[in-house]
């Protein structure tokens, strides 16, 4: 019960203090007026936006391995007999 009161005293302050940061002039200008100019005096100016060169197409796997060539597609017997092996080993 207490934490519930404790926790209402709490914002009942927060938000008195914010309406007197606000309304209550301090010399010429309020105190929000003053943070505010701290925070754009120290705020980072922005750079004007400059669009990013296009991504270059990455080469494919085979281009890569073959020397840019184009994959064979005549495979010799020794080619076909390897291959016939791991087949007959992933079926077993």
């Amino acid at each position: 019960m207490w934490s519930l009161a404790k926790f209402v005293f709490l914002c009942l302050i927060a938000a008195a203090v914010g309406l007197a940061a606000v309304s209550v002039p301090v010399g010429d200008r309020t105190v929000a007026d003053r943070v505010r100019a701290l925070v754009e005096a120290h705020a980072p100016r922005e750079e004007p936006k400059v669009a990013a060169p296009a991504p270059r197409r990455a080469p494919s796997r085979g281009a890569v391995l073959a020397g840019d060539r184009p994959p064979a597609d005549d495979h010799s017997d020794e080619d076909r007999a390897a291959l016939e092996r791991l087949i007959e080993q992933r079926t077993r």
